[in-house]
């Protein structure tokens, strides 16, 4: 059955509560407030957090699927002037029964559409539980960006939890539209480790989206082929790493990862990563950076350059055949003009 995706009101308490209550129960790591703590608070607190209002302080997005409650994401406003353009997204459940249907993107994507509908509000904020992949993949393609990780957040069982913070800018429909200039410059070395974290992360997102692998052992995988792939960093020879810059000078938009293929005739070059970050997407940055590296290719004396794409991303193989790449077994590769 289709869900049904509405704010909740205050008749909806109890049933918010009775989830949440699950929630602190189950995933203690993923919440900062106990089950105890929550559980000794009356039912008028709960009504309080779900009350109407055409701006409130705080609302909460329920997904019901044959009529009960299956899943939450709350949205909570700042209210000083100075940070009146972010707001945080809180409380993000689905129970294990209700998953694998898509609710928590619709959730995030419905509580990003509260956002964007309260005049002002520029940007929303969360956190995730550092090693929770399949989260962190999920606001990923919801457009959340990571911007750091605070150590020690949460005590749980005696030890400690870290929180990643991420954050998704919001396009208003009045934002002038922006043109793409897309510019290419070598990866400064000291900007590595955030290239890696993202990378690794990706890698996480596409393997989980693939069926490879499951939501726990998603990261640890990716970890390990992400090593495999490059033992010794930076400094691994014919390995070339680019960042994708919006304008000269201007934000980062995205990073490129390609090698030399020096394996027996191969005249070859291989794209190991095209990464555009979310907020840069769909701005031209990805043909740009494809169209810029043919011609650094040639230079190196190779005339073919090959990539990876999983079946299910059918933007990128769409893009990619644009560009005249062609699909050899698991790969698309483009044979470039002498």
């Amino acid at each position: 059955m289709t869900p049904v995706l509405q704010r909740l009101a205050p008749a909806h308490a109890a049933a918010y509560r009775q989830l949440m209550l699950q929630a602190y129960t189950l995933h203690p790591e993923a919440f900062t407030s106990t089950a105890a703590e929550r559980a000794a608070l009356p039912l008028g607190w709960w009504e309080a957090r779900l009350a109407q209002g055409d701006a409130p302080g705080e609302l909460v997005i329920g997904a019901f699927v044959d009529g009960q409650l299956a899943g939450v994401a709350g949205l909570a406003f700042e209210a000083r002037e100075k940070t009146r353009h972010k707001a945080t997204l809180y409380g993000m459940y689905v129970p294990a029964a209700a998953r694998q249907r898509g609710l928590g993107r619709q959730l995030v994507e419905a509580v990003l559409a509260q956002a964007r509908a309260r005049p002002g509000v520029r940007q929303v904020q969360l956190t995730v539980s550092e090693g929770n992949a399949a989260a962190q993949a999920l606001y990923r393609r919801c457009g959340f960006v990571p911007f750091g990780t605070e150590p020690m957040a949460v005590s749980v069982a005696g030890g400690f939890v870290a929180k990643v913070h991420m954050a998704a800018t919001l396009q208003q429909e009045q934002d002038p539209p922006r043109i793409a200039t897309t510019c290419l410059r070598p990866l400064p070395p000291e900007h590595f480790a955030s290239y890696r974290e993202a990378a690794i992360a990706n890698y996480a997102e596409q393997n989980l989206r693939a069926g490879r692998v499951t939501p726990e052992q998603a990261l640890p995988q990716a970890q390990a082929d992400f090593a495999l792939l490059l033992p010794q960093g930076l400094a691994t020879p014919d390995h070339f790493f680019l960042e994708i810059l919006a304008t000269e000078n201007g934000p980062l938009a995205g990073w490129l990862w390609w090698a030399i293929e020096d394996r027996g005739s191969s005249r070859s070059a291989f794209v190991y990563d095209l990464m555009i970050l979310p907020p840069a997407r769909r701005r031209g940055h990805a043909k740009a950076a494809l169209k810029a590296l043919e011609a650094v290719v040639q230079a190196h004396g190779r005339d073919r350059i090959g990539l990876h794409v999983f079946g299910f991303n059918r933007g990128a193989q769409a893009l990619y055949a644009a560009l005249g790449y062609g699909v050899t077994g698991l790969n698309m590769a483009k044979q470039l003009c002498a």
